[in-house]
């Protein structure tokens, strides 16, 4: 199963394989014992984007 938002790598046989990947992020001090979490985020096709020019990476 796969979407458009999955990422796609081709191996040099042809074979392609789709995967899902997330983002975890967390503020941390060594002097504090308080950490703070950020909320996950999945790691898109479309969140590949050029800055500059919006134009998706391939």
């Amino acid at each position: 199963m796969f979407s458009d938002a999955c990422l796609r790598k081709t191996s040099r046989s042809g074979k392609t394989t789709y995967s899902l990947q997330m983002m975890g992020a967390a503020l941390v001090h060594p002097d504090h014992k308080a950490v703070i979490p950020f909320p996950p985020e999945v790691i898109q096709r479309d969140t590949f984007r050029c800055m500059d020019f919006g134009m998706p990476f391939e």
